[in-house]
């Protein structure tokens, strides 16, 4: 093959372009906007010169295409995901080893229970790694007075340090990161939620992958497992989701080199790419929050309400790679269908913000992300929310055309977008359904197999919730809004099955150190 263009050259460490770090606090550029103008006064000239029903059949098979493409996609990771060859095993450091690098652990909490954030100091402190070579951060808000007045009467281990973020800007997650992460000292930085149990070894193999590992990796993510999957229909379907984003989606975009987005915690970083690719002062104070006002290393977008997908795109454009590591982590799904509608809309909506930000000044991008790892990451960032916003839409139209035979929609659907539609509609369906069985099949979750009938519904909850999501990036006072997760719901003794269901289904597939 000939050498590529070199304004489409791959980025290699040592390579990089200085980054030019954009916020979501705008939501689009005026190259956006004006894009998005010159695109609506195309489509009314169609109008004007054909009809509208010409228009429309445009934009059906603009948006059959989009399925077609977002759907194999989604497969072809699904593939490259169970292309499950043994993985390399490297030998551990031991737990009390002198040589141990600094490691950084960040604990955003806010409006958490007692008993929840007993059990995560807990956890951290069952972690098999010396404690005097990590640096525990619990970031606390000022706002949250309650939870700050629980930890202050809690005897916390001499190895934590608690950190009160200031009520400044955004009160999100990302930005309270941003202040720990500027008295983070640790060779690596990790970030644990408050209802997360992560796997005892996790940051020794954290510790051998690195070494292993080529330089310009630079994260290495864990997966998330719900220890309370099988509690109900919507901890089920909502675990089920989980196994074959982690286990399919996340694994398969990091063998095929792509970018696999972040999720949220458990990701475990080379602190000074973190530094490296953090937005400057000037950028924050052009955002409206002032560095000075409140100091920090904004690593994280704070506007970004899904801040871990947004950090994996600078990487990537930056020049860096993510890979998985073969650790878990527990956390706890939320059990009823209004919990997990704001937890879904909060994805929805940073996707959303992540794609408008890694889709601005596109020619800039493309170089520094490449053109495969461009076009996969925004489909993903893009076409997760607008697939599912878009579903209900053709489910619609397709009950309406059994129901009543209108002719216009005939006339929308010309012969190759029909067969398109329907190759997309069936077979994409029936597969990624198939995925959910095999999901539950992988990680010897038998009893949850049953419940996959309810996919259907739950597709259509994901909509709903996406709608939600997308909306709020226009509301007053909703585009930075962080719908909090409640935890400690759940009783105590659900976990040690769901270790052991987990350790019998890594031990069969050969998964694991």
């Amino acid at each position: 093959m000939g050498q590529a263009p070199a304004m489409l050259r791959v980025m290699r460490p040592g390579d990089h372009i200085p980054l030019r770090r954009d916020t979501a606090q705008r939501l689009l550029s005026r190259g956006q906007v004006a894009f998005l103008a010159a695109l609506a006064a195309a489509m009314t000239a169609q109008a004007l010169a054909m009809s509208w029903l010409a228009l429309l059949a445009t934009i059906v098979a603009a948006l059959q295409l989009f399925y077609l493409a977002f759907v194999g996609l989604k497969i072809w990771l699904t593939l490259a995901g169970l292309r499950d060859s043994k993985p390399v095993r490297h030998p551990l450091p031991a737990k009390d080893q002198a040589d141990l690098p600094v490691i950084t652990v960040l604990l955003p909490i806010v409006r958490e229970k007692r008993k929840v954030l007993e059990k995560l100091f807990r956890a951290v402190d069952e972690v098999h790694y010396r404690k005097d070579r990590l640096q525990v951060i619990a970031l606390l808000e000022a706002h949250d007075a309650a939870t700050v007045e629980i930890v202050e009467q809690m005897d916390l281990p001499y190895y934590v340090q608690v950190l009160v973020v200031p009520s400044v800007g955004p009160r999100t997650k990302p930005k309270a990161c941003n202040v720990g992460l500027r008295e983070a000292r640790g060779e690596y930085c990790v970030i644990w939620d408050t209802e997360d149990r992560p796997e005892p070894k996790q940051l020794l193999k954290a510790v051998a992958a690195f070494r292993a590992a080529p330089d310009d990796v630079v994260c290495l993510q864990a997966r998330l497992v719900f220890w309370n999957m099988s509690s109900n229909v919507v901890t089920r379907m909502y675990g089920v989701e989980y196994i074959a984003h982690f286990d399919y989606i996340l694994r398969g975009m990091a063998r095929l080199g792509l970018v696999p987005p972040l999720g949220g915690t458990s990701n475990i970083f080379k602190t000074a790419a973190l530094r490296e690719i953090a937005i400057p002062a000037t950028e924050l104070r052009r955002a409206g929050l002032d560095p000075d006002e409140l100091p920090m290393v904004a690593a994280w977008d704070p506007w970004n309400v899904t801040e871990d997908a947004d950090i994996a795109g600078w990487l990537a454009r930056a020049g860096y790679r993510v890979e998985m590591i073969d650790s878990w982590t527990f956390e706890e799904s939320p059990r009823n269908l209004i919990k997990a509608k704001n937890q879904r809309a909060r994805w929805g909506k940073g996707y959303a913000q992540a794609g408008c930000v890694h889709t601005r000044r596109p020619l800039t991008i493309l170089r520094q992300m490449g053109p495969k790892n461009f076009l996969a990451y925004n489909l993903l960032m893009l076409g997760t929310p607008l697939s599912l916003m878009v579903n209900p839409i053709f489910w619609g139209m397709t009950i309406f055309y059994f129901t009543t035979r209108p002719a216009f929609i005939e006339e929308l659907f010309p012969p190759a977008i029909f067969y398109i539609g329907g190759v997309t509609m069936v077979v994409g369906n029936f597969l990624l359904f198939y995925q959910l069985i095999m999901a539950c099949i992988h990680r010897h979750e038998y009893d949850s197999v049953k419940y996959m009938v309810f996919a259907p519904a739950w597709w259509a909850f994901t909509s709903y919730s996406m709608w939600k999501g997308v909306l709020e990036l226009v509301l007053p006072g909703m585009r930075f809004a962080w719908h909090v997760t409640e935890h400690g719901v759940e009783e105590d003794g659900s976990e040690e099955g769901a270790i052991e269901r987990l350790e019998v289904a890594q031990t069969a597939s050969a998964v694991g150190y």
